[in-house]
Parts: structure tokens; sequence; C-alpha cells
């Protein structure tokens, strides 16, 4: 009764990047021999470590935080290897976009990443951010996401903020 093998779908993070290299997630990362940018474009060389940084601009999205990692670890472990933990997929397609350095990051590096995850072919995309303020261009890309079929799952309640006090303002 139970289904963890996700394989067929690409399952993208957009947070501080993923450690490809950890032995629960190196099996499961994304493919990006053949990926374009946020606009389509294609990049030459591909995204040999299955994504795209937009902190430093670069084929290279390795987790400087742990956070992404952390977050993916929950999605995409692989299971039943004798080995750290078992994720909720066993077997996974995860596309890693680091959009936030240690620092955070940008509205802007945010979009382009949910765009690049868009255009790569992730039919889900996790953002485990927040924010203080409504971005017209941040709900447009959401929505173009929307629209092309994509599920985006989003933090909620960060900060012990109270979303329907916020939402009602």
């Amino acid at each position: 009764d139970t289904q963890t093998d996700c394989g067929s779908l690409i399952n993208a993070d957009v947070d501080s990047g993923i450690n490809y290299n950890h032995s629960d997630l190196d099996g499961n990362m994304w493919n990006g021999s053949g990926c374009v940018d946020e606009n389509g474009v294609s990049i030459s060389g591909g995204c040999p470590n299955h994504g795209w940084d937009y902190i430093s601009n670069d084929n290279d999205p390795m987790d400087e935080d742990g956070h992404g990692t952390h977050v993916t670890g929950i999605l995409g472990a692989e299971g039943d290897n004798g080995s750290g933990i078992a994720g909720m997929c066993w077997d996974a397609q995860i596309m890693a976009i680091r959009s936030l350095g240690p620092e955070g990051g940008t509205t802007a590096d945010v979009v382009n990443g949910l765009d690049f995850a868009v255009a790569n072919g992730a039919k889900i995309v996790n953002m485990s951010l927040g924010g203080t303020s409504y971005s017209s261009i941040f709900n447009s890309a959401l929505r173009d996401a929307r629209d092309a079929g994509v599920l985006v799952v989003v933090a909620a309640g960060n900060a012990g903020q109270d979303l329907d006090a916020i939402g009602n303002s």
C-alpha cells in the first residue's frame, strides 16, 4: 500500500542548493545534461551538477547552508539502502536550485529558480522559504507554474506568524 517510486516526476528544490554528493541523495539527482535557463535557452555544457546556482550564477548548486539538503532528504533520500534516512520517495529525480545563500536571497533569484524548474520539466517544486512582503513578480511566477501544471509546495507560518491574520490585514 506504499508508493515510494517517484522517479517519473522531476522534483525541484528552490532553496540553498543541495549536497548532490550526499550518499542518500546522489542516486536520486536529476540528469541536467540538456538543461535550459529560466527563459528556455539551452545552457552550454548543460547542468552536470543537477541544477543551477542563482547566487553564484553557475551550474554548481552545492548547498553551503545545509537547509536545502535537509529538506530534500525528507522528499527523496534513498530508502532501504542501509544508510542514513529514507525519504518519502526512495526513487526520485531531484533538481537542485540554489536561490538562497547563507544570508538569504532576493525575490528575483527565487523567481528565476522557479522559472528554471518549470522550464526544465519539474512537476513538483518545493520552496521552504519565506518573506515579509507581497511581490507581483513572485505572484506571477507562481501563476505561471500553476498554469504549466506544476505543484508548488511552500513553507507557511514561519516565525510563528498567524497566516489568517496576515491574509486579512
